[in-house]
């Protein structure tokens, strides 16, 4: 913990991915590795909470919804200002090349 109740965002990504994973889903380690095309490796370093960078973020939200983006980054700002739209849009354009490669896989 970095402060009184503060929490890292690898810390957060973390427990919002083992919320997602078995024995709570039947989602595995393994499982994950594979959509991602990456090693177990990687996501046991995300589940200690270390190693998650911005294009994971983006390609978790891509898996599991804006759910799981706002566990990890609290909830979208109500008006968002100029730099947070621009943000905004980029995410949309990630998740959109993210569900366009996965629709393609299957």
């Amino acid at each position: 913990m970095h402060g009184k109740g503060a929490r890292s965002f690898g810390e957060r990504f973390a427990d919002a991915l083992r919320r997602r994973l078995h024995p709570n889903t039947t989602l595995t380690v393994q499982r994950l590795a594979g959509l991602f095309r990456l090693s177990e490796r990687t996501i046991w370093m995300w589940l200690s909470g270390n190693g998650c960078r911005g294009e994971h973020l983006a390609a978790a939200i891509g898996l599991f919804g804006i759910g799981f983006a706002e566990e990890v980054c609290g909830p979208a700002p109500r008006h968002p200002d100029d730099e947070t739209e621009r943000l905004l849009v980029r995410m949309e354009t990630e998740l959109a090349r993210i569900r366009a490669e996965r629709s393609q896989r299957a």
